[in-house]
């Protein structure tokens, strides 16, 4: 097929991770098809190009569609860390080439979203809040700490009233503290007398 080239397969991989560290345009499901690809790669003694049957690449990478899987070949081929060769016929394997990671120019930093968070406020003024509404700081403090483990966001959206969000919170506290009597189902009597027969 190809000629084995001197590959460090250690170097070879830190390369890559270091590269993909900042190579945004890459996703989890690419990173793990390029490194089924690297792992077939290496069995083949690091000939370039390489025969890949679909089939093991896919199971390799834990990929379960054949869309997801054509999506990031053409990934990896458009950003430069392989070249993808279909095949020429219907029931012959495709080849790849591994490009070495020297010549692949990663673009400048594109900014990331990130997850958008809503203004936090600080926990003394969240608990005094509660208190002047009449519930115990102790309360203000869960809400507080609830509400910081999720970045100060509701359903995706951000937080910009953290007042009203707290209301929320006391109304609920004041409808989950609420007994709730429960009908009895089988409408039997509590106090039952054992000495009496069936």
């Amino acid at each position: 097929m190809g000629t084995p080239s001197a590959i460090n397969y250690i170097g070879h991989l830190n390369a890559f991770y270091q590269r993909t560290r900042n190579d945004h345009r890459l996703s989890s499901t690419d990173v793990a098809l390029y490194l089924a690809l690297f792992h077939i790669w290496n069995n083949w003694h690091f000939k370039n190009p390489f025969a890949v049957r679909r089939n093991d690449a896919m199971k390799l990478s834990r990929i379960g569609s054949g869309k997801t899987y054509n999506v990031s070949l053409r990934t990896l081929q458009k950003c430069g860390y392989i070249v993808y060769q279909p095949p020429e016929q219907p029931f012959m394997h495709s080849t790849v080439c591994i490009q070495p990671l020297t010549e692949i120019a990663v673009p400048a930093q594109t900014p990331i979203r990130e997850k958008r968070s809503g203004i936090a406020p600080d926990i003394e003024d969240v608990k005094c809040y509660f208190m002047s509404h009449g519930h115990p700081a102790d309360e203000g403090a869960r809400f507080f700490y609830y509400y910081q483990s999720i970045g100060w966001s509701k359903r995706g959206s951000p937080i910009t009233d953290w007042k009203a969000a707290a209301q929320k919170w006391m109304q609920n506290i004041e409808s989950f503290s609420k007994p709730k009597g429960r009908p009895s189902h089988l409408h039997i009597n509590q106090n039952k007398n054992y000495g009496e027969p069936l």
